[in-house]
């Protein structure tokens, strides 16, 4: 994901991405997201809910949520957390299978494409047959 757009995620839920920058060794959020910029919305979409899941009743506070993990996967995005609910679990489950409906490059309609073993929720123009990784002209 571009830097721009990491950049807002994180500023946007920092509780939720405290581990972003750490050193390698201690959380793998140390390498940032790990896919394409056309995942954005539908990560921002499930951040916003995450952030707005409550720990019992309606007046409690937020659910102490880290975002281990951000990356793609057999042509899904993969959201790992550490502790969480069923609720968040439900939510993230929501969203790898949504991912797959996405182009990873540009956001918009996908299908999943199989190239040389290696799987991508990509429109086909942005599979590159060189490389296999789904890139859009001109990023």
């Amino acid at each position: 994901m571009s830097p721009d757009l990491e950049r807002r995620l994180v500023e946007t839920y920092p509780k939720l991405f405290s581990g972003y920058g750490a050193p390698p060794d201690k959380l793998p959020m140390a390498f940032g997201f790990e896919c394409d910029d056309g995942w954005f919305d539908l990560l921002d979409s499930l951040c916003a809910q995450l952030t707005m899941l409550k720990s019992g009743a309606e007046d409690s506070e937020p659910l102490p949520l880290t975002a281990l993990q951000v990356k793609e996967k057999y042509g899904t995005v993969r959201f790992y957390l550490g502790a969480c609910t069923a609720e968040a679990l439900i939510l993230v489950d929501f969203a790898e299978a949504m991912s797959a409906k996405i182009c990873e490059a540009c956001g918009t309609g996908a299908a999943h494409v199989e190239q040389r073993g290696s799987r991508h929720s990509a429109m086909p123009v942005h599979v590159s047959r060189a490389t296999q990784i789904p890139r859009v002209e001109g990023l």
